[in-house]
């Protein structure tokens, strides 16, 4: 499993390219000269991202990770109770996980991998 500080490393790079390529994106659609301003992500990106999925073990349909970094804006608009994980007791601290920092996404998906596993994600 990666550690902390190499996953913060990571995040915080794959964060600057995406901060980066929204203010490309932006700069590109007010300057009128094109109306779809939208730059794809570089595959060197998606592949960083399952990595970091394989690192943990949790399947790539556990979007989790996309999920933080892109809807989530890498934890910068997130909201507790954004998620809510079914079958825990109301009680558990990842019932409705603070997600909000690089930090405590770590400690989660370390949670989710050491608590979660199922055959499938365990081949």
């Amino acid at each position: 499993m990666i550690n902390l500080e190499t996953f913060k490393k990571v995040i915080n790079h794959l964060k600057y390219y995406n901060d980066f390529i929204n203010d490309v994106n932006t700069l590109i659609y007010n300057s009128g000269v094109m109306s779809d301003t939208s730059i794809f992500g570089s595959v060197l990106e998606s592949d960083i991202i399952d990595l970091l999925y394989e690192s943990f073990g949790i399947p790539l349909e556990d979007d989790i990770i996309l999920w933080w970094c892109y809807e989530a804006d890498f934890g910068r608009k997130f909201e507790r109770g954004d998620i809510v994980i079914s079958g825990l007791p109301d009680v558990h601290i990842f019932k409705s996980p603070d997600l909000s920092s690089t930090e405590k996404l770590y400690e989660y998906l370390k949670w989710y991998s050491e608590n979660c596993r199922t055959e499938a994600n365990n081949e």
